[in-house]
């Protein structure tokens, strides 16, 4: 979104590109796009990314005609260029409730990268998962904690508050935590913003998206 906005294209010193969608949208994308992809494409979603520490918790598609060098978790290695695409859920309506809930997803979150702490490199998002990845790097957790259970957990409950009835929601995972909660109205209807000489979808109320992520964006 700030690419878009700011750059009208690729933020300069990015290597990547991310893209977020509700989840129905997500669960529909999932069902048609290894189907639309040409020949140099391939889609690894969500739920196929826990099979494989390496790639995070985050749904990709990647373009396997470009390699780029790159530090994951402190360690190099090479790989094809990606897009991250995010997960927007549903969120309850009153302040104590969505706190409430977001810790109760934090919680699992944090748990499973005590079992995958030396691929993820203590990346966290709050709080919770910061005092997590703490206690994980002074004790091995990884042979008895099963991480994907845990993120499929964490998904579970996500799941609970549903997109479409929710007046809040949250894009999932996010550098930016509890700060990424919206109300849905700043969503939709969606806009359109340029991206390198392309069409492309925008939250309505984009500005107000940014301005609590980034400050003065521009």
């Amino acid at each position: 979104l700030l690419g878009v906005i700011r750059h009208n294209g690729f933020i300069p010193w990015d290597d990547d590109v991310d893209i977020a969608m509700p989840r129905p949208e997500y669960e529909r994308f999932c069902e048609v796009v290894c189907s639309e992809l040409p020949n140099n494409m391939r889609w690894v979603s969500y739920e196929d990314s826990l099979q494989n520490g390496e790639l995070g918790e985050i749904a990709h598609l990647f373009c396997d005609d470009i390699l780029l060098e790159v530090n994951y978790g402190g360690k190099r290695r090479v790989t094809n260029i990606w897009i991250d695409v995010m997960i927007i859920y549903g969120m309850p309506s009153t302040r104590v409730h969505q706190l409430l809930h977001y810790t109760h997803v934090s919680l699992y979150r944090g748990i499973a990268r005590m079992g995958r702490i030396d691929n993820i490199g203590g990346r966290a998002h709050n709080r919770i998962e910061k005092f997590i990845i703490w206690i994980a790097k002074r004790f091995n957790f990884s042979k008895i904690i099963n991480t994907e259970k845990m993120l499929l957990k964490a998904t579970s409950i996500l799941k609970k508050y549903q997109y479409g009835k929710s007046d809040f929601v949250i894009a999932i995972p996010s550098e930016y935590g509890f700060k990424e909660m919206f109300p849905k109205s700043f969503y939709e209807p969606s806009s359109k913003g340029m991206f390198e000489s392309k069409v492309v979808s925008i939250p309505a109320k984009y500005d107000k998206i940014l301005e609590a992520l980034y400050g003065d964006y521009l």
